[in-house]
């Protein structure tokens, strides 16, 4: 697509991430760059540049990059993560685990966060504590793999039910994609307005939003 019209961004984003994962970082780092001239404040392509910069070998900007956008975006759950992702892959576990609790202040259902903090408390023997965010780990993940099943095979075989409305609406909420929810209830309720649990599912997150 991309050679086809190079202004595609959101396409050469989707590209940068698939070769993030194949660990082709040279490759997904120039694309990335490019992004972020055209997405100068999405602190998501910065957690990825520095991601690759740090697999590159080239922590110390990788760190820089991160610092510079927190000093901007100081209460921003995916950067103080990404931070500690690099803290925990370098064996500073002690800074790691602040990171990642900052992050769940900001966001409780990350499940990254929440795994790699786990991880972090195992390191230095903080067995029970580790176990605890492991659970919750396990439990964002299975509302994400719900999520995931309704939205690839389910919504497309019943696209008018109020009820899988509602459920997706509950799953956003749950793994803090408010605006998700809000989308998802609000369809449900045009379906089927009399929906009370969705009437209160719609209310919670309205409240969450205005708290944000």
């Amino acid at each position: 697509v991309i050679e086809l019209d190079p202004t595609q961004t959101e396409s050469r984003f989707h590209l940068a991430l698939a070769l993030l994962d194949k660990a082709r970082y040279d490759e997904a780092l120039d694309h990335l760059n490019l992004v972020a001239k055209a997405w100068p404040d999405n602190t998501l392509v910065t957690c990825r540049q520095a991601r690759a910069l740090f697999m590159l070998g080239r922590e110390k900007q990788a760190r820089s990059m991160l610092n510079q956008q927190l000093t901007q975006y100081p209460k921003d759950a995916k950067l103080l993560s990404t931070m500690g992702q690099l803290d925990l892959l370098s064996g500073r576990n002690e800074e790691a685990i602040q990171f990642f609790k900052d992050a769940l202040s900001l966001l409780p259902s990350d499940y990254q966060s929440l795994y790699s903090l786990s991880q972090a408390l195992n390191r230095l023997g903080n067995k029970e504590e580790s176990q605890k965010f492991a659970k919750e780990a396990e439990r964002i993940k299975a509302k994400l793999e719900r999520l995931n099943d309704i939205t690839s095979n389910e919504i497309a075989l019943k696209p008018l039910d109020p009820a899988i409305h509602e459920e997706l609406g509950r799953l956003y909420e749950e793994t803090g994609q408010l605006e998700s929810a809000k989308a998802w209830l609000e369809s449900s309720l045009r379906l089927d307005p009399q929906r009370e649990k969705a009437k209160i599912e719609l209310q919670k997150v309205l409240e969450k939003i205005g708290q944000s």
